[in-house]
């Protein structure tokens, strides 16, 4: 992929804290910052609840491990991008993801994909994971979607930006689910890096998130 730069994302704020790894059982489970954020994207993208009573009793040691890397559970949900005042106890399901959309239909919100994606991301990844895609949960919730659509100029710049936005949530990322899932980003991927494999792509974008995540912890 020498054709093609892929600069590093920003810095996440609030990196201050313990920068080593602790084994907290048996079994080698390591915790660190980036892993903490990591685990609660992932319950986010799968749309489990992210209180803390929640977490603290199925998902204890992930709860145990942000009291001692972060403030407070709050704080550690703050910064895995989201807002943990917005979305402590909600649970996603059709009926909840059907009524929020209605909800800011009925406010005259911007139901784009794009916007709501950065708006609200907890119920962006919800509705795709229940209904396959943004377009058809809309579409389930009675409204027409294409009034809504917006067409979007894809660059280098802003593919690359999309699909760390994916990877930084836990979202699976292979070419047919991302082609399903999100068809103008996966087009824009395949027509500006022309001829370069999608796992490869993949992994340039993750190596140096992976390398800035490396140098915040020491």
């Amino acid at each position: 992929m020498s054709n093609h730069t892929f600069s590093e994302e920003p810095r996440v704020p609030g990196e201050e804290g313990p920068s080593e790894e602790v084994s907290t059982s048996a079994k080698e489970v390591r915790w660190s910052r980036e892993k903490i954020v990591r685990e609660i994207q992932l319950l986010a993208s799968q749309g489990i609840p992210l209180s803390s009573t929640f977490v603290q009793k199925n998902h204890t040691k992930l709860h145990s491990a942000s009291q001692r890397y972060f403030s407070s559970w709050g704080d550690a949900v703050n910064h895995a991008g989201f807002d943990y005042d917005g979305i402590k106890g909600v649970r996603w399901t059709k009926e909840t993801v059907i009524k929020e959309i209605i909800g800011m239909s009925r406010q005259n919100a911007d139901l784009s994909s794009s916007a709501v994606q950065k708006d609200n991301t907890p119920l962006f990844q919800a509705a795709c994971r229940i209904f396959g895609s943004w377009k058809e949960a809309v579409a389930s919730s009675g409204i027409e979607y294409s009034k809504h659509r917006k067409q979007r100029e894809w660059t280098e710049e802003s593919v690359i930006c999309a699909l760390r936005v994916l990877l930084r949530a836990g979202e699976p990322v292979s070419a047919g689910i991302v082609s399903k899932k999100y068809g103008s980003l996966y087009q824009a991927t395949r027509r500006l890096f022309k001829g370069i494999p999608w796992d490869e792509i993949i992994s340039t974008i993750r190596t140096p998130m992976a390398n800035r995540a490396k140098r915040d912890l020491k």
